[in-house]
């Protein structure tokens, strides 16, 4: 039976705020206003969860605060195999404009030692084997270095897992270098470890090369506009329906929880990104990571123009 692990290394308690326009060195006024219990890989398993799969979720988190957490896990059924570490899981506060551009404020996250580092590798190879997907999504905390990502990406390759990655930066440099089979990068993200400026052609172009092997595969957002694909799920450009944008927060991670629905149901790579398309289309529409239903989530799939590049 397929399963799906979540690793986040970095999660934190969001606090969002949206507001019509930010304006610096004023106050401004928030017109909604959430707190909740997040992380790039709690958000994908909250997704999943929705859909009625159970999700194994794992990483590091603060043992001083972490009782938002353990009623998320709770609520929708995750496995709780979190290491807890000193101290508190950080607070980011996101600011989501109207126009959709969010200003992020990220407080430091707790330092994760040497030892509970091995500890969750050790906890990785326990968890995962042949029948999983291991999703590594998020930033890395204090005290972990960026070829850490590589050594859990090589722990969960080694019991036979498939491995999705969804990081930045320094990581994400890192993870490429590893053999993930699936990379989630937005154009900003991308664009940085490319070297090239976030223009649309310009990362196109350069990432075209970018795999080291065409059995894995890149995933590329570029805002709520487009998504273009590479490697094994095959080239394609997928405009996503038009939608009334209330908040981006949190659209790549429904993006990534649709691929990963797209594996345990064993999708054609059209039917998979179709349906990755149109969740996070329905993501920007709303405040959170709540699913549509399944005539809504249909209507938008049907809506989805995908074709190759």
């Amino acid at each position: 039976m397929k399963q799906i692990i979540t690793v986040t290394l970095n999660p934190a308690l969001d606090l969002t705020g949206n507001l019509s326009e930010l304006v610096l060195g004023q106050v401004n006024g928030v017109t909604h206003a959430s707190l909740r219990a997040a992380g790039k890989g709690i958000n994908v398993a909250s997704v999943l969860a929705q859909f009625g799969h159970q999700v194994t979720v794992t990483g590091f988190l603060g043992r001083d605060n972490d009782r938002d957490f353990c009623q998320l896990f709770s609520s929708l059924g995750m496995i709780d195999a979190f290491i807890r570490v000193d101290g508190k899981t950080r607070t980011n506060i996101k600011l989501a404009e109207r126009s959709g551009r969010v200003s992020d404020i990220n407080f430091p996250s707790f330092n994760v030692s040497g030892a509970e580092q091995q500890r969750l590798l050790n906890k990785l190879t326990t968890l995962a084997d042949g029948n999983c997907l291991v999703v590594i999504a998020g930033s890395l905390p204090d005290g972990v270095e960026p070829n850490y990502m590589v050594e859990l990406i090589s722990c969960a390759k080694a019991v036979g897992a498939q491995v999705y990655v969804d990081t930045s930066g320094a990581a994400l440099k890192a993870a490429l270098t590893s053999e993930a089979d699936l990379f989630k990068p937005n154009l900003d993200e991308l664009a940085q470890v490319l070297g090239v400026t976030a223009e649309t052609e310009r990362v196109v172009l350069a990432a075209k090369n970018i795999l080291a092997s065409n059995q894995q595969s890149l995933v590329l957002s570029a805002g709520a506009d487009v998504l273009y694909s590479w490697g094994e799920l095959g080239q394609f450009h997928c405009q996503p329906p038009e939608v009334r944008v209330e908040s981006t927060v949190g659209a790549g991670d429904t993006l990534v929880a649709g691929l990963c629905l797209g594996w345990l149901y064993d999708d054609m790579p059209q039917g998979c990104l179709t349906r990755a398309c149109a969740l996070a289309a329905w993501a920007v529409t709303q405040h959170g990571v709540d699913i549509p239903n399944d005539y809504k989530l249909a209507e938008l799939m049907a809506k989805v123009v995908i074709k190759p590049h």
